[in-house]
C-alpha cells in the first residue's frame, strides 16, 4: 500500500496537471476558433493571422494542446473518447500534412471537402468541452464565492459565441454561403488558384 505522503503527492501532482492542462487547452481552443474564423474572413485576414502561428512558441503550445487533451482523457479513463481523439489526431496529421502548402487557397479547399469539415467540427467540440470544464474547475477552486456565478456566465458566453462563430465559419467555407468568399474587404479569393468552387 502507498504511504500517506505518496497519496498526497499524487493528489497534488494530479491537481496541478489538471489545472495546467486546462489553461493550455483553453489557449489552444481560442487559437483553433480564431484560425477557423480567419479562414472564413478571406485571404487578407488569414494571411495576417497565420504569421504568428509560425513562431516556435506557438507551435509548441499547439503540441502541448494535444498532450493536454490526451492526458485529460486518460485521467478520465474513457476509452471511447480516447479512440475518438486518436482517430481525429491521425486524421488531422495525415490530412493536413498532405497539403502542398498552408496557403489560403489550399486550406479552403481542404476544409471544403466534406471528409475534412465534419472531423474538424468534432475536434472543435472536444477542445471546447474539455477546456470549458477545466476553466469551470479553476473558477470553482480559486475565484471568490461572490464572483463565481458571474465568471462562469462570462466563460459560457465566450465559449458559446466563439464556438458558434467557428461552426458557422466551417459551414460557410464548406458550402460557400451567399457572398463567400468575395465580400467587400475580404480580398478577391476567386483570383487565387484552387478556389473556383465558390466562384460560380
Amino acid at each position: 500500500m502507498r504511504s500517506e505522503i505518496e497519496i498526497r503527492l499524487h493528489t497534488r501532482t494530479s491537481s496541478l496537471l489538471h489545472r495546467a492542462t486546462s489553461v493550455v487547452l483553453c489557449a489552444n481552443y481560442l487559437v483553433l476558433t480564431c484560425w477557423i474564423m480567419a479562414i472564413a474572413q478571406g485571404p487578407a485576414v488569414y494571411s495576417r493571422f497565420v504569421v504568428p502561428l509560425a513562431h516556435p512558441l506557438v507551435k509548441g503550445l499547439l503540441v502541448l494542446g494535444w498532450v493536454a487533451l490526451a492526458y485529460r482523457l486518460w485521467a478520465r479513463s474513457r476509452w471511447v473518447a480516447d479512440v475518438v481523439v486518436v482517430v481525429l489526431g491521425l486524421w488531422l496529421g495525415i490530412s493536413f500534412s498532405g497539403l502542398p502548402t498552408t496557403q489560403y487557397a489550399n486550406v479552403v479547399a481542404w476544409i471544403a471537402s466534406g471528409w475534412n469539415g465534419a472531423p474538424l467540427l468534432g475536434l472543435l467540440f472536444l477542445a471546447a468541452e474539455h477546456s470549458y470544464q477545466g476553466l469551470q474547475g479553476l473558477v470553482a477552486d480559486y475565484a471568490h464565492e461572490t464572483q463565481r456565478t458571474s465568471l462562469v456566465l462570462m466563460i459560457r458566453f465566450v465559449y458559446l459565441l466563439s464556438g458558434a462563430g467557428a461552426v458557422l465559419a466551417v459551414l460557410s467555407v464548406t458550402f460557400g454561403g451567399p457572398g463567400y468568399p468575395t465580400n467587400p474587404g475580404r480580398g478577391d479569393a476567386c483570383a487565387l488558384p484552387g478556389v473556383p468552387l465558390f466562384c460560380n
